[in-house]
């Protein structure tokens, strides 16, 4: 089990350029390498093969609507080859998003099982 803070949203890490191109913003490669330090800090260094179940736990910090899956890109780009060694998976684990309000405090708790 991992706890990292909450992502910035997918909208405000990754951009497209006037030539198509997707690129990632000064403010996503530092939550990315921060969340990285984070997760080898908390003993995950070892990608693995394949995982059968990923649990996130959102613990957002109030009670505003927001688009889940944007930060899910976001968490998934940061887990890539620390907890598991590519998201293009063969086989897909299954996901298990959960959320819940803790004023103040926004969080997600990643768990999994092999």
């Amino acid at each position: 089990m991992i706890e990292l803070p909450l992502p910035p949203s997918q909208n405000h890490v990754y951009r497209t350029s006037k030539f198509s191109r997707r690129y990632m913003t000064a403010e996503g490669k530092k939550y990315k390498a921060d969340a990285q330090l984070m997760i080898q800090a908390q003993g995950v260094r070892n990608p693995h093969d394949a995982l059968s179940l990923i649990h996130y736990c959102f613990y957002w910090p109030d009670n505003r609507r927001r688009d889940t899956d944007n930060f899910l890109k976001v968490l998934k780009d940061c887990l890539t080859g620390l907890l598991y060694k590519d998201d293009c998976w063969q086989c897909t684990p299954t996901e298990v998003i959960e959320n819940q309000l803790e004023p103040g405090n926004g969080h997600v708790v990643i768990s999994w099982e092999l």
